[in-house]
C-alpha cells in the first residue's frame, strides 16, 4: 500500500495531458502526508493511499505548496514533484492522489 501522486499537464480532468511528475511514498512512511498538507488537500488522503481523486491546482497554489515544504533532504522528492508541476504544467497541473 502506498501513496502514488501523479502530476499531469494542465488540460482538463477527462483528457489529462502527459504525466509530468510522480511521487511515491509508502503508507507507513511518516512523510507520506506532507504533500497533502502543503497542497491543502488532506481530504484526498485516505490513510493507506490517496482517495483516487484528480484535482486541478493553479501555478500559484503549487508555488505556495513548494514554499511550505521543508528544505531538508528527506523532502527533496516532494520539492522535485512540485517543481516539475510548476515548470512543466502550463500554468498549473492536475494532480492525481492514487
Amino acid at each position: 500500500m502506498g501513496h502514488d501522486i501523479c502530476g499531469f499537464k494542465n488540460h482538463d480532468k477527462e483528457h489529462k495531458g502527459e504525466e509530468i511528475a510522480y511521487l511515491r511514498r509508502s503508507a507507513g512512511n511518516s512523510l507520506a502526508r506532507d504533500i497533502y498538507v502543503a497542497l491543502g488537500a488532506t481530504q484526498h488522503d485516505c490513510g493507506c493511499s490517496g482517495c483516487g481523486e484528480v484535482v486541478n491546482f493553479t501555478e500559484t497554489q503549487l508555488r505556495e505548496a513548494l514554499a511550505k515544504m521543508p528544505t531538508d533532504e528527506d523532502h527533496e522528492p516532494e520539492r522535485r514533484f512540485l517543481t516539475n508541476c510548476i515548470e512543466k504544467g502550463d500554468g498549473g497541473a492536475w494532480i492525481g492522489f492514487l
